[in-house]
């Protein structure tokens, strides 16, 4: 389970966030700029919020007042970026097998090829991702981010340069996945459809009110439970 409660400052606003997923995908859709991607970030341990508290299955991993920050190697969190972040010099399995130490590739090598296989990509392995189509891209980049064996899984809207007919098809994919692996799922889009689909909590980020300074100060609220 994912439970966050926090604020971060940021350059034009202040952004607070109440977060609590368990076994689920929750998406949070709002639009460009409104501090989606910073939430993600601070779930990963890429950025720092101002105040508040982060707890993944119960072990603290942010406390502002505790001065506790587990850094982002040590939080077993998966990470899916929007340009998918693939290194252009590998393979795809090369590309998944990244960050596993040397000594354990040989015995992580079944798992990747295995979930490879579920991700349907098992025979572009040996492929660069120059070579490999834009769903491929978003296949591989999630299979590199299960390989971590994360304990929440965070997707950057993954599939926002796809055309309209892969998206639909990856979206149900993402969600048979999120069942199989029986972990949180937290997911940023743009698109209230896609949110509706994907989403069983959605967390809309769209109240703002103007300080006297001109100071914007976004919020965010759940708007639907499924």
């Amino acid at each position: 389970m994912l439970k966050a409660s926090f604020n971060i400052k940021l350059r034009y606003f202040d952004l607070k966030a109440e977060l609590k997923v368990d076994k689920e995908i929750l998406v949070l859709v709002g639009p460009s700029g409104s501090g989606k991607t910073t939430i993600l970030k601070c779930l990963a341990g890429l950025k720092t919020p101002t105040a508040g508290n982060i707890q993944i299955n119960g072990r603290t991993v942010y406390c502002s007042e505790k001065k506790i920050f587990v850094p982002c190697r040590e939080r077993r969190v998966g990470y899916v970026f929007q340009e998918y972040a693939l290194f252009p010099h590998m393979t795809v399995l090369k590309n998944t097998m990244y960050g596993i130490p040397s000594a354990k590739r040989k015995a992580k090598l079944k798992t990747a090829e295995e979930i490879l296989a579920v991700l349907k990509i098992a025979h572009l392995k040996d492929r660069y991702p120059s070579q490999i189509s834009g769903a491929e891209k978003q296949r591989a980049a999630l299979a590199r981010a299960l390989m971590t064996e994360p304990e929440i899984m965070l997707l950057d809207e993954p599939l926002s340069a796809l055309d309209q007919e892969t998206r639909a098809e990856l979206q149900q994919e993402l969600i048979k996945i999120q069942r199989s692996w029986h972990i949180p799922f937290v997911l940023v889009t743009h698109d209230l459809n896609e949110a509706q689909i994907l989403g069983d909590q959605i967390i809309r980020i769209d109240r703002f009110e103007q300080d006297s300074f001109g100071c914007i100060k976004f919020d965010s609220r759940l708007i639907s439970n499924f």
